[in-house]
């Protein structure tokens, strides 16, 4: 007896019907259907959208957020753990396919979150119209100071010799964006097979590589629970480079082993907070590592 092509067990709606800011860019509007026949397509335009959404997010794109790379992440993470399944197996299907129902649940509680969000955005778009109208104003007589500015541009000849100094600083920081792009595409791609492979055997593969400048100092000191000297984490001698990765155990992070101190140190490596609160108790510390590893 033939065997039967492979189908979606679900529908997996689009990113753009979770974020619909998002609905100029192509690979963020497909959605895949119930009983549709599997595409590996799909997993490919999920993966585009991801990087779309990390451009935007470094271009300071308005509207869009850290959510929606989460969301992006997510679909992407799905879709990759059903095609894994059909091509190499795996463990209990329905543990799997019970897990993939939960990621679509927080996609829906994302949903209604940024609903929350752009309710408050409106009310700001609000008041820049009334800042607007004002700046309107300002600028009727800014034209009457126009005619001033010819005389001052002769002065602009001298000034030229900086900005070609500032320009060589640009292209640098320009350089360490495309390098930071590039770790957080691997961080997506690494967090993706964590995801697949703590499901099905409980154990996670990569660690993260580093995609923010400098240390975390400012932040282990806000995290910090008390004054107590054993957190008194030390700054490193020298800032670990972009794409760099700290010296811990994933098995700690797999099975929530790892201390305040061991974490306020990944913190401050990492230059990132993972979302952690002073006030959570070690296991919302340790949850929130997980989930930095896998989503």
């Amino acid at each position: 007896m033939a065997q039967q092509p492979s189908k979606y067990p679900h529908d997996i709606p689009s990113l753009a019907s979770v974020h619909h800011s998002l609905d100029a860019y192509p690979e963020c509007t497909a959605s895949v259907a119930r009983n549709a026949l599997l595409d590996i397509g799909n997993v490919n335009d999920a993966e585009k959208a991801i990087h779309t959404v990390n451009h935007l997010l470094i271009k300071n794109t308005p509207n869009v957020t850290g959510d929606m790379a989460q969301t992006a992440r997510l679909r992407y993470a799905t879709l990759v753990n059903i095609h894994a399944t059909d091509k190499f197996g795996g463990g209990d299907i329905a543990t799997i396919l019970q897990q993939l129902q939960q990621t679509i649940n927080d996609n829906n509680n994302l949903l209604t979150t940024n609903n929350d969000r752009l309710t408050n955005l409106q009310t700001s778009v609000d008041n820049l119209t009334s800042r607007t109208e004002r700046i309107e104003g300002r600028l009727t007589n800014i034209e009457g100071q126009l005619t001033n500015i010819e005389g001052r541009l002769t002065n602009v000849e001298g000034r030229l010799t900086n900005v070609e100094g500032r320009l060589t600083n640009i292209e640098h920081r320009l350089d360490t964006n495309d390098n930071r792009l590039l770790f957080e595409w691997a961080n997506a791609k690494a967090r993706a097979v964590n995801f697949r492979r703590h499901g099905v055997d409980r154990v996670l593969i990569y660690k993260m590589k580093k995609t923010i400048t400098g240390q975390g100092n400012v932040l282990v000191h806000r995290l910090r629970p008390n004054t107590n000297h054993v957190y008194n984490i030390a700054a490193l001698a020298n800032d670990p480079p972009l794409g760099s990765e700290a010296t811990y155990n994933l098995a700690d992070v797999a099975s929530s082993n790892l201390s305040r101190v061991a974490i306020l140190g990944l913190v401050l490596f990492y230059n990132e907070d993972f979302g952690m609160n002073k006030e959570d108790s070690l296991e919302v510390w340790q949850d929130k590592v997980f989930v930095w590893h896998t989503t």
